[in-house]
């Protein structure tokens, strides 16, 4: 009698999408990747280190107005499937205050994802300060809704 074990499943799950924004890779690449991304898996998580002005490519996904937009932008793509679910996450910077990620929160983020200034793609004005008493009370925030403390790309 064997003792492997199949693990059997219609959709995959992508836990590191990094969809962009129509500002970041135009409107036809973008679309593409959201079709393409939605019909391969149940579940995305979008990063949050991609712009959605182009004229200010530093400012990220950081705010519940960034997520009301993106999700908007996202959820808009003309063939995308409506049977995944496109989880999202902010960009925690020195400038996320508590009060920031209670009002992501509340608009339907998962998370907050952190990034060490200037070490990945699109990490520009990341965390220098781990050590903040503001970045903690942050965490208290996430940990207060999800029982997590953040996502962090290292």
């Amino acid at each position: 009698m064997s003792t492997e074990k199949i693990l059997v499943t219609r959709r995959f799950c992508d836990f590191h999408s990094h969809l962009r924004s129509r500002a970041e890779i135009g409107k036809e690449v973008f679309e593409m990747l959201v079709r393409l991304n939605t019909r391969l898996y149940k579940y995305v998580v979008a990063e949050p280190n991609t712009f959605l002005n182009p004229a200010c490519s530093e400012k990220h996904i950081e705010t519940a107005e960034d997520i009301k937009q993106y999700r908007e932008q996202v959820e808009s793509v003309p063939g995308r499937d409506i049977g995944c679910t496109i989880l999202y996450l902010i960009k925690i910077t020195p400038r996320t205050t508590p009060r920031v990620v209670h009002e992501a929160m509340d608009a339907g983020v998962i998370g907050g994802k952190l990034y060490p200034d200037g070490v990945t793609n699109n990490s520009e004005g990341g965390i220098t300060d781990f050590h903040s008493k503001q970045l903690y009370d942050c965490f208290k925030v996430l940990e207060e809704f999800l029982g997590v403390h953040e996502f962090y790309h290292l």
